[in-house]
């Protein structure tokens, strides 16, 4: 059976580009993570080494962004450090199994740059942080004296 179509070619726009964030610190969440490519293979570098890339979109203006995660001894610097800014519970030394599921929804501040690749500019997330609460964002942090048993032989409002 066919089926009769008439073909327009498209309307060229030009070359259109995702949006490029300024270098500066933002807010991230993130959206998709894989840790297979889209024939169902496995990710991993030329070294064999796992990686999840995770897609992370900016809050403000929806920007989103690659971040690659790769779990082999170089990588696991960069690792811990996302982490811990998403918030883990994982102890020192402490070892774990992860995958892709377990980083959707994850948050994160995270330190872009802009880099270019083949003559095209892109952004790449270069660090990562907690993001801070809203009473640190917007109020300065309150100094707490530690609460110690006060000996009553020792007072100091005695007149010298």
């Amino acid at each position: 059976m066919s089926i009769k179509f008439e073909y327009q070619p498209p309307e060229d726009k030009g070359e259109t580009a995702k949006p490029i964030l300024e270098p500066a610190w933002y807010n991230f969440h993130v959206l998709d993570a894989y840790e297979t490519s889209r024939d169902g293979a496995k990710l991993v570098t030329k070294d064999g080494d796992p990686y999840i890339q995770l897609k992370a979109e900016e809050g403000g203006t929806g920007t989103w962004i690659y971040h690659s995660l790769f779990f082999s001894e170089m990588g696991a610097k960069k690792v811990n450090a996302y982490l811990h800014a998403t918030g883990t519970t994982l102890k020192a030394g402490e070892e774990t199994f992860l995958d892709a599921s377990q980083f959707v929804g994850n948050q994160f501040r995270g330190k872009v740059e802009i880099t270019s690749y083949n003559g095209k500019q892109y952004n790449k997330i270069t660090r990562v942080t907690p993001i801070k609460g809203e009473q640190e964002q917007t109020e300065p942090m309150e100094t707490i004296q530690p609460s110690k048993p006060v000996d009553p032989d020792l007072e100091e409002n005695v007149p010298f």
